[in-house]
């Protein structure tokens, strides 16, 4: 399979390890937006070309001394586990035409002088920090960040990785635009090369990129950036790929990530694996940032440099999961099967899961039309109006219970009766699974739901994992003739089985460091795809919107009561969600004899008192609701 990496230039993959991806990559191929097409030209003129390369070899110096540098420049933040930049050092060291203000400054903090929160302008820089109202020399040295405006932030992180693939398998897929996107297809919602300045595979290559970065969230808007991509060859199988930003030299209001110095460090090992040392350094635009998030996007763990390494190990372990089981697996339900094509197939869903839980514009999602549903968004997947509606709806809601709560509860195939209606008379069992990562909560399984009279009533493919950010739990229905069809030994109908993935993901949200985990809350991220007979692709009635407001209010809801061991499931459909508390009320409008409020409120409530006992069982209503 050929691909373009470089605007008209294509050729193969170059390098074994990465032929693997040849099936899936092709589909990542990403055209230019306008936007792009403007910045490309302005880019690509010749004065721009020399102040390019100028930028790139100067971020190459900086980013090779940070490569090596240690303490006090890299300091360990034991809170987030990872290597934060001092930012006072580094203004230090890489910007020496400090004024005599900073320097005051960097005297001060030697001698553990206190300083205010927000310092004097230093010729447009300001120090902060994150986490208190008063800031000690201690704190500017260990948590400092240094802000271009009180609505920009810098962060700035380096980690090192050691992963089992050759070097230059690594260089290529940084260097290949598709390649790059579908390994961390995680983080990047869209990337595309505006244009070449000096071709070269790889050894002297520079490109122009535009890229969209997403955490795994429609609420949260997208990060927008243009760089420059510089590969160098520093001496046999050792690489440094450096990126900048060239908002300088382009006026693009779009772009609200700036692309500080940062890179890659690629050393190849004589026994064939890789150690990358990765540094990710960035400013970027919070003001805009859903209230929900802030304390997250603050932390600058979303994007730091362990995400980058851990997504490309993670990659690593697929690869290797393909060539480990290319085997047949036997199962009662559906006969033999290819586990390889079983990953692929969950490898597939998975990175539509992720797409689909971006921000980016381009997922054309919209606020639903009910009153209360301002941040449950939805969007329509299909435009032939004469077939019924595919439909996604999301939305992300705090939780006041850790990301390892969640995702162990979620996880469980037992549980998963107490959150999905549609599974309520019905019972999961696992029909087959196996781990797909290095991680013990890494598996890949197939579900089957079984009705009272013990008939199979549909099979789930269902993927979870974990990593240093994020947690996902994600399934699709998928029927027996699709399973069937994996028997056969060509792969390529793994991308011809029709998906709609569906699950969760949830981000660990701490409200301040140090907390202990049994104290933590997390942000989880529900999304359902429904097709919907009832519906056209445009037309949707105001009842199949209800519905899907009901379906996502009552997940969360169930999944709440139950993280807070309640006797069985609390839902209710009025958009309000504040766990046992918002039921508490609710009983007490029902003691009271307020029978109107049961008008517009439907409630599903089993509670067991030592007293009385008080049974609300619409789950039989619910389910219908949902079905017909």
């Amino acid at each position: 399979m050929e691909i373009s990496p470089l605007p008209g230039n294509t050729i193969e993959l170059q390098h074994s390890y990465n032929t693997e991806l040849q099936p899936q990559v092709g589909e990542f191929s990403q055209g230019m937006k306008a936007t792009d097409l403007l910045m490309s030209v302005s880019l690509s003129a010749d004065n721009n070309k020399h102040k390019i390369k100028e930028l790139v070899e100067n971020a190459m110096d900086e980013v090779t001394k940070m490569f090596t540098e240690g303490d006090p420049l890299w300091q360990h933040d034991l809170d987030k586990g990872i290597e934060v930049l001092n930012m006072v050092e580094y203004q230090r060291i890489f910007h020496s035409n400090l004024d005599t203000t900073l320097e005051d400054i960097i005297r001060m903090i030697a001698v553990d002088a206190p300083l205010d929160n927000y310092l004097p302008d230093l010729n447009g820089i300001i120090i902060a920090s994150n986490n208190s109202n008063l800031l000690t020399g201690e704190d500017m040295v260990n948590q400092g960040q240094i802000i271009k405006s009180s609505n920009n932030v810098h962060h700035g992180s380096r980690e090192v990785g050691y992963l089992p693939m050759p070097a230059i398998s690594i260089v290529e897929i940084l260097m290949d635009v598709r390649l790059w996107s579908f390994v961390f297809s995680e983080m990047l919602s869209r990337a595309t090369v505006l244009g070449i300045v000096s071709p070269g595979i790889y050894d002297g290559a520079l490109q122009m990129m535009a890229a969209e970065y997403h955490a795994p969230s429609p609420l949260l808007a997208t990060r927008q950036s243009c760089f420059a991509r510089y590969c160098k060859e520093l001496s046999s199988n050792t690489w440094a790929i450096v990126d900048i930003s060239l908002e300088s030299l382009i006026n693009n209001p779009l772009m609200n990530c700036r692309r500080r110095p940062s890179g890659c460090l690629i050393q190849g090992l004589p026994d064939g694996n890789t150690q990358v040392t990765w540094i990710e350094h960035t400013e970027v635009e919070i003001e805009s940032v859903h209230p929900l998030f802030k304390s997250l996007v603050s932390s600058g763990i979303v994007f730091s440099a362990k995400k980058w390494v851990d997504t490309l190990a993670r990659q690593c372990q697929y690869l290797d999961s393909l060539t480990q089981h290319s085997l047949d697996a036997l199962t009662k339900e559906v006969g033999p099967f290819r586990i390889e094509g079983m990953l692929r197939l969950a490898e597939r869903m998975r990175r539509e899961f992720y797409g689909a839980t971006s921000g980016t514009k381009g997922n054309g999602y919209k606020p639903i039309s009910i009153k209360g549903g301002d941040c449950i968004l939805i969007k329509t997947l299909n435009s032939d109006d004469q077939s019924p509606a595919l439909l996604t709806v999301t939305t992300s809601s705090w939780f006041p219970f850790s990301a390892n709560k969640v995702f162990s509860f979620l996880g469980n195939d037992r549980n998963r009766t107490k959150w999905d209606a549609l599974a309520l008379d019905r019972s999961p069992e696992e029909v087959f699974h196996i781990h797909s990562g290095q991680g013990q909560e890494d598996i890949v399984s197939i579900t089957k739901m079984v009705d009272e009279k013990g008939r199979i009533d549909t099979f789930f493919l269902q993927e979870k994992h974990e990593n240093a950010v994020a947690s996902y739990v994600m399934f699709s229905p998928i029927t027996y003739d699709s399973l069937s069809s994996l028997s056969s030994n060509n792969h390529g109908n793994v991308d011809e089985i029709p998906l709609m993935p569906s699950g969760f993901a949830i981000l660990s949200n701490k409200d301040h460091p140090n907390q202990e985990e049994e104290n933590e809350g997390s942000i989880v991220t529900v999304l359902f795809q429904v097709l919907d007979k009832s519906s056209k692709a445009q037309d949707i009635p105001k009842r199949s919107i209800r519905k899907l407001y009901n379906l996502v209010n009552n997940t969360l809801s169930s999944i709440r009561a139950a993280l807070f061991e309640a006797p069985d499931a609390i839902t209710y459909q009025d958009g309000v969600e504040q766990g046992c508390m918002c039921v508490q009320r609710k009983l007490e409008k029902i003691k009271q004899g307020n029978e109107a409020s049961l008008a517009t409120t439907s409630l599903t409530f089993d509670q067991e008192r030592s007293s009385t006992t008080t049974q609300f069982s619409c789950r039989t209503r619910v389910v219908k609701d949902l079905t017909t």
